[in-house]
């Protein structure tokens, strides 16, 4: 089995995890503490997805902020070239003008 960069990461994680802590006591049947280690597997695993889901969404959130911020700018360079353009443009009466159709 081929496994993914993000599962090889979930993997590493749930096995850092895993420092043999689990929920039955010392003295519980064997088949509750497998039972037990294997709900906190499902857990730590769970969390390891969750915490790279979270990162992978922090880097999207941080990569669309980046393009606000630039498109921001850039609508304040166009707003700036209207008004000059507005301010540089001469003022003609309308009642000047020759109509389209002349």
């Amino acid at each position: 089995m081929v496994r993914s960069r993000k599962n090889t990461r979930c993997a590493a994680a749930v096995a850092e995890l895993r420092g043999g802590t689990y929920c039955s006591p010392p003295d519980a049947p064997d088949e509750r503490r497998a039972v037990d280690e294997n709900r906190m597997i499902d857990i730590e695993t769970k969390l390891a997805h969750q915490e790279d889901m979270l990162a992978d969404l922090n880097t999207a959130v941080t990569n669309q902020q980046s393009q606000i911020t630039l498109l921001e700018d850039l609508c304040e360079t166009l707003v700036g070239r209207v008004r000059s353009l507005s301010d540089a443009a001469p003022e003609s009466d309308p009642a000047d003008e020759r109509p389209p159709h002349y």
